[in-house]
């Protein structure tokens, strides 16, 4: 009966008489032909989801290749449904509105395999695409039944119907969270979670179907005369079968644009290899397990001194030493044993060259098989280069080693975190803190230390240790620093210490560098220095105090003595007498003169002596010098010569007093020494200062005594003593008057 004319709403009329609805009888094998036709349709959906996954720059083929194929085998899968369903007459289907149901159903499909190919699905996609799918499903479905030409009025049961919808919906979704959810299982391979997933896809599609046919009602009486159906099982298995090679084509189509893409992949990836094989500075050689060489490339060429023509086909052997060829591990026992130990990767041998010679490698083998056959591929490199710069780097650590141990002191590097903790220390840190190096680095390298060198500085010097290193370093420039520290045997050692910090780049601190000297002996030196120094001064006063008071006493009566002996001399003597009081008389003026000079000295070394500032005519200072000492001179013949230079100012302002006595004794001692000749002073200005000058023509001086005149009580022979007498304190006394005024 054909329904177009009828409106919608007259669907859902059932009679009220029910003996006017006729019933069906369902199929059992078309029932589970149809089942099988939905539950390979999902497999291969699910299939092609997963290359799509796979295959981004392919995924809109393969989405719409396999929404064909699942959409094609859930309306085969429709179909089938209702050729199982037997009403007992005639059954037709018009052919535009049944092949029509079929773009719900491929619309449907392409939803699906579109959110079963992502990665995950949130909750509301997949409510939404549960909604979509149902809803196309059941489109397809209501579609397809609208189709049917029969006899009888195809009505709906309105509560079953919306019953179908709802129902449609769920399964939908149940379908897409299976698929999902599945991919928890891990212990379950994943062929397993596909056909699990294709099975419940495919009773959740059936299940749709069914649950709509059984909102269908046929209203009307059939006629036992009419005509039944034609063989609706061989229809069912014809378009079951169109249905499986329809989706076999698909899957197959997808297949080779798999293959070619597989294909392009490892044409790609081949001419990528040889590049890099090509390319590469390591050797790569291709071996068999029988050692044979099947692959050579340009570096191993060059490693080895073989050409590839040569040594393809050849052994391994001819690249090994005759030791190593013998050796139950390495890399022919590798081969030997299959790989059966483990590969010697990163293993440092000598290699042997074609011509003889030894070349020091580092190899690592890889193991594949391909189909029946095993190879190993070896990647050599050569370390010659390395080899050679790491015996530098030895002999420079060596070397440095040494500098560092014949340092008169301790290097270090240290951190500038914390309490400074040390990088690195010389050992020569053991004799002076009684701790070894290793103590303050730690042992292995990495690990905490177990002193901390600054720990050991004496409680009373820390503060002002570190206050000094931070002054230096925020001022960039070393450190000078002397500190007490604690030896392990609790003696204390004195340390002097010299550092900088070392910047990067970028002027950042990064570094402490020092070097650490043990001054303890020059601490003991120095304070020995300290005594000795604090006794002699104590002793030089206590003799300048005895000096002083001897000479004191003395003079008293001294003076006595020879005031009576003139007394004496002015009055009448016999010859006798006189001769004995002049002599008394001399050396009474002889001591007197020793004990004033005495005092002078110990006045100048005491620094006692102050100087009296005046004006004074210095041209008449100098004649009176001449008037007084001239007598003298005249007596032993001598001349005395006066050059006074006529740009000196004529009057000076000094000490006259000291100037005279300098001067009296440079010139007495000059005529004292003097047997016959001259004797010359000269004054003259150099800059701002006078200069005088005393020249004789007598005995002289030897040049190694020159220094020795200036000394107490010392003259330049021994012998000068006994011939002119004089006690040596006159020039002592002049050079400390010159330096008291400046000269």
């Amino acid at each position: 009966m054909d329904h177009s004319g009828r409106s919608p709403m007259s669907l859902f009329m059932l009679p009220d008489d029910p003996s006017l609805l006729s019933y069906g009888i369902y199929d059992p094998k078309l029932v589970l032909l149809s089942l099988l036709v939905a539950i390979f349709s999902s497999w291969m959906g699910l299939q092609i989801a997963g290359q799509a996954r796979q295959r981004n720059s392919q995924r809109p083929i393969f989405l719409l290749t396999g929404s064909l194929a699942l959409g094609a085998g859930v309306w085969a899968m429709h179909f089938v449904g209702m050729l199982a369903f037997n009403l007992c007459t005639r059954v037709g289907y018009d052919p535009m509105i049944t092949v029509g149901s079929s773009l719900p159903s491929i619309a449907a499909s392409f939803v699906a395999l579109n959110l079963i190919a992502r990665e995950r699905l949130g909750r509301t996609g997949l409510l939404a695409g549960g909604v979509l799918v149902g809803a196309g499903i059941g489109a397809m479905h209501y579609a397809g039944m609208a189709g049917m030409r029969m006899s009888l009025d195809l009505r709906y049961d309105p509560a079953t119907f919306a019953l179908s919808i709802v129902v449609a919906v769920v399964l939908a979704t149940l379908a897409l969270w299976v698929r999902f959810g599945l991919n928890r299982l891990r212990s379950m391979s994943e062929s397993r979670r596909l056909l699990l997933a294709a099975v419940v896809m495919g009773c959740a599609i059936a299940g749709m179907h069914y649950t709509g046919m059984a909102a269908a009602r046929f209203v009307g009486t059939i006629d036992p005369n009419a005509p039944a159906s034609s063989d609706t099982t061989t229809l069912a298995l014809g378009i079951s079968l169109i249905t499986v090679l329809f989706t076999v084509v698909v899957l197959a189509a997808n297949g080779l644009l798999r293959y070619r893409r597989l294909y392009a992949d490892l044409s790609r990836s081949e001419a990528w290899m040889r590049a890099l094989l090509t390319t590469t500075v390591d050797g790569v050689i291709t071996v068999d397990r029988d050692g044979t060489i099947l692959e050579f490339n340009a570096s191993a060429e060059k490693i080895f001194g073989w050409r590839r023509a040569e040594i393809v086909g050849g052994n391994v052997r001819l690249l090994m030493p005759e030791e190593e060829r013998n050796k139950k591990v390495g890399l022919l026992g590798y081969l030997r044993d299959s790989g059966a130990h483990a590969a010697p990767n990163n293993a440092e041998v000598d290699a042997l060259r074609r011509d003889g010679s030894r070349v020091p490698i580092r190899f690592a083998v890889g193991h594949a098989v391909l189909g029946k056959q095993e190879l190993f591929v070896c990647f050599v490199t050569d370390i010659t280069e390395r080899r050679e710069m790491v015996q530098a780097l030895r002999a420079s650590e060596q070397q440095f080693r040494s500098l560092i141990g014949t340092i008169p002191g301790i290097s270090y590097r240290s951190r500038i975190e914390g309490e400074h903790p040390m990088v690195f220390i010389s050992e020569a840190v053991e004799r002076v803190a009684g701790y070894p190096a290793r103590d303050f680095t730690g042992v292995p390298p990495g690990s905490p230390p177990r002193r901390c060198f600054g720990a050991l500085i004496h409680a009373a010097d820390r503060v002002r240790v570190s206050e000094a290193i931070e002054a230096a370093l925020r001022e960039d420039r070393p450190w000078l620093v002397e500190y007490r520290l604690l030896h392990a045997d609790g003696s204390t050692r004195w340390l002097w210490e010299n550092g900088t910090g070392v910047r990067d780049d970028h002027g950042k601190l990064v570094w402490l560098d020092g070097v650490i000297l043990d001054i303890s002996e020059r601490r003991k030196m120095e304070e020995a220095l300290r005594n000795a120094k604090e006794h002699a001064e104590q002793a030089a006063a206590a003799r300048a105090t005895f000096v002083a008071n001897m000479s004191h006493e003395i003079r008293t009566p001294m003076n006595s003595i020879l005031g009576f002996t003139d007394v004496l001399l002015d009055g009448e003597l016999a010859p006798d007498q006189r001769r004995h009081l002049d002599t008394v008389r001399n050396a009474g003026r002889s001591l007197l003169r020793l004990l004033n000079e005495i005092l002078d000295t110990a006045k100048l070394e005491k620094g006692a002596v102050e100087l009296e500032i005046n004006d004074f005519n210095l041209l008449s200072l100098i004649d009176e010098l001449s008037s007084t000492l001239a007598a003298n001179a005249r007596a032993k013949g001598l001349q005395v010569d006066i050059h006074y230079d006529p740009a000196l100012p004529t009057n000076l302002r000094g000490d006259e007093l000291r100037i005279r006595q300098v001067l009296t004794n440079l010139l007495d001692n000059a005529i004292k020494f003097t047997a016959s000749g001259s004797v010359t002073l000269r004054a003259e200005p150099r800059g701002d200062q006078l200069h005088f000058s005393v020249q004789d023509t007598g005995i002289g001086i030897a040049p190694e005594r020159l220094n020795a005149i200036f000394d107490p009580f010392t003259q330049a022979d021994a012998s000068m003593t006994r011939r002119f007498g004089g006690t040596g304190l006159g020039t002592t006394i002049s050079k400390q008057l010159v330096e008291l005024m400046g000269g």
